[in-house]
């Protein structure tokens, strides 16, 4: 029996991007940002996400998984790195560097809680190198954002050297990564301090990609839910060797056993039922709030802060929520958009140069 007695092809990706890869982003991006504001006035929520349910891991691991879905396809279908880079720099930079620069001109002011950072750690998170060289971030969100890059240099590598069709191979590898050094050497033998999470996060890219080798004909069912079975043994191996047994509430559920793998398991799922459910429409106010995502992100990590919490915790939440949402729809008018159409229109002339 044939892939597409399995399965049914996408013939064009782009037309299906706001149908449910926007909603996936807009889910993403509200599950980080209610663990952000809830967890710092409502005392429920924040014994909810310590001790059950990490939403913002769950976000993020929706993000990802989101990434691991296109991204690798549009390399493939641009065949060439040099447009690639281009427009994910357009795409990743200008809103981050602007990020960067509210933050320290909230230090400055001292609306930002934290001490004004040395020049070489401004530099290194510059370029989004901080996590590859052991410098902290300006700001916690841009973990993420280093993960992502790192993303990018590794499938950029994979593209190079031909193999960027081999996505089951590939996933395979990344897994067998998790397990080994995520697992057995950082849970059981303990030969680092942590880390165990940032491997299968990258692996869940991976997997993302294989959703779309599903949807588009590519990957039989069969195979992937042999591959789906894989990621969940791993998946609760790493949990359990890194952190049953050692929760650390006080730390927050995203160093717990129980909220971690919760988290991540609804995140494949969401993903998963959204992917099936993609020709559907989904409401226009959703998916726009998935296409200002990015702004979302790294906006309420300066917003938050410099705003202070009132009594009423219905009130700050509002206020906190409807602020973060208005000036995103701004930065990703005045910042995001041009810049996108800019990275585009030069890696279409850099296309055509080659």
């Amino acid at each position: 029996m044939s892939n597409q007695s399995h399965t049914t092809r996408i013939a064009d990706p782009k037309k299906h991007r706001l149908g449910f890869l926007d909603f996936l982003r807009f889910i993403a991006a509200f599950a980080v940002l209610f663990q952000h504001v809830f967890e710092n006035i409502w005392p429920a929520f924040k014994h909810f996400t310590t001790y059950y349910f990490q939403c913002g891991l769950f976000g993020v691991m929706v993000f990802f998984l989101t990434s691991g879905f296109i991204i690798p396809v549009s390399l493939e279908k641009g065949a060439s790195l040099k447009t690639f880079w281009i427009s994910r720099i357009f795409r990743l930079f200008p809103l981050y560097l602007l990020s960067i620069v509210s933050v320290l001109i909230s230090i400055r002011l001292g609306l930002y809680p934290a001490g004004f950072p040395a020049a070489k750690t401004i530099i290194i998170n510059i370029f989004m190198f901080q996590h590859f060289l052991g410098v902290p971030d300006v700001m916690p969100l841009y973990w993420t954002l280093c993960l992502e890059l790192l993303f990018y240099f590794i499938i950029s590598a994979i593209f190079f050297f031909g193999f960027i069709k081999k996505t089951m191979w590939i996933a395979l590898a990344f897994l067998a990564l998790s397990f080994f050094a995520g697992g057995v050497a950082i849970g059981i033998l303990h030969l680092a301090g942590g880390g165990w999470g940032m491997i299968f996060f990258l692996t869940s890219m991976f997997v993302g990609t294989l959703f779309y080798r599903l949807v588009n004909g590519e990957l039989s069912a069969r195979a992937f839910a042999g591959m789906m079975l894989l990621v969940l043994m791993v998946l609760l191996f790493n949990t359990y060797t890194n952190l049953y047994g050692k929760d650390q509430p006080a730390l927050g559920g995203d160093k717990s056993f129980l909220p971690v793998t919760l988290a991540i398991l609804a995140a494949y799922l969401v993903f998963f039922a959204a992917v099936s459910l993609r020709n559907i429409k989904f409401p226009v106010y959703l998916v726009y709030m998935g296409t200002i995502s990015y702004s979302l992100y790294l906006v309420q990590g300066t917003i938050l802060v410099i705003i202070p919490a009132i009594g009423n915790t219905a009130v700050t939440a509002v206020i906190w929520i409807g602020v973060t949402i208005s000036v995103s729809v701004i930065t990703y008018n005045l910042i995001e958009k041009p810049f996108i159409k800019i990275g585009k229109k030069l890696s279409g002339a850099s296309s055509k140069k080659a």
